[in-house]
Formats: structure tokens, sequence, C-alpha cells
């Protein structure tokens, strides 16, 4: 969902004006239908998100770890601080992907990791449903970077750093080792790599 709603359409601009004349067709979901599609052969490439066990037959090849942050209301207690404690957050629902996602299990982990008395308590089927939740005070999110970058710049959304806390997410290029991949599509995927190369690392 985040490389296929906030990444690519970007890269695709960058092709559509150096090749006007070819088609492209995006198609968006979850890391596991996409993995199942290109293993399926039904696609010519992906760039998916999370760590997956592919099938034999895939190539896989990472790009990059996006950073993944703590986001929060403006109206949230927690939004002025410079930097947080994680016992700060118990009080605090988390919102998250659905849960077959790879978001959902990351959240997971790291409310774990943090070790705090806090749970997932909603759960929504695309990256804007959970900004719009966050935005209304709802609870607070773990989110990749890249999905995030817009609300983060204008002040809708507040980002909350906790001290000795980086996490990353990653995206992975895959595509069927068994599939004919066209001039045009060799194209694309060589400005997918030389984009996300560029990409926000956690620092």
């Amino acid at each position: 969902n985040t490389s296929g709603t906030y990444i690519l359409p970007k890269i695709i601009g960058v092709f559509k004006r150096m090749y006007p004349h070819v088609n492209v067709n995006l198609h968006v979901s979850d890391t596991n239908e996409i993995a199942h599609m290109i293993s399926d052969n039904k696609l010519d490439f992906a760039v998916n998100g999370g760590v997956l066990d592919y099938s034999s037959n895939v190539y896989v090849e990472r790009l990059m770890e996006d950073k993944v942050v703590l986001i929060a209301s403006p109206e949230n207690n927690l939004a002025c601080k410079e930097q947080i404690q994680s016992e700060e957050l118990a009080p605090y629902n988390f919102i998250t992907h659905e849960r077959h996602s790879q978001l959902y299990r990351l959240t997971e982990r790291l409310i774990q990791e943090m070790n705090i008395p806090s749970e997932i308590t909603m759960t929504f089927g695309n990256i804007d449903a959970i900004k719009q939740a966050v935005a209304a005070n709802l609870g607070v999110a773990l989110i990749p970077l890249s999905s995030i970058t817009f609300e983060l710049r204008l002040g809708i959304i507040k980002e909350l750093k906790i001290k000795d806390k980086c996490w990353t997410y990653p995206y992975s290029l895959i595509y069927n080792n068994n599939r004919y991949l066209s001039p045009a599509v060799k194209k694309l995927i060589e400005l997918v790599r030389e984009h996300i190369y560029k990409g926000c690392l956690c620092k």
C-alpha cells in the first residue's frame, strides 16, 4: 500500500514524461497479495514493503529502509515535547493497518519492544484512514515516513520522538524469474532503483 500510493506514482510520472506512449497500469494491494501475484506471474514487477519468505521463482532485491515514525495529533498532550519516554504512551491507543498486514505485525512487535501496556484498538484498510484517525486524536500510530511527509510538513500530524529509538521498514523490488521483461519494463525498473535508492533512511 505505501509504495504503491506514495512512492511509485512519482516515479511513473517521470517515466511517462520520458516515454509518453507507453501505458502503465499500477496495481495497489497488500504485501501478501502482491507476493502471490508475482509468484503466479501476473505482474511485471513490484515494490513490496515488509519482510516475507518469497517462493524460489521470485527475484528479490532490497531497495531501501524507510524510517518508521510515531505520529500523533497536534492536540495530543505529547505533541509539544521534543522527546518522550516509552512509558508515556501507556494511556494511548494504537491505530494501524489490518491484522494480516506487515504494518500490523510491525506495530505489534514495537509495542512489545517498548514494553508498554498499550494495545492496538483500531485497524483500517489503508494508510490514509490511519492518518485521518490520528489527526482526529483517536490514538497514535507507527507509520512509514514516506507516507506522511506532506502531513508532517503542514503540521496536520506531529511526530513523537522517543530517545534512542529508531525503526525502519524495508522495500524490495520483486519479479518472477521466469517472466519476460520488455525494454520498457526494464527502463521503469531502472528508474525505480535510481529514485528509491535516494529515499529516506533512518538517521
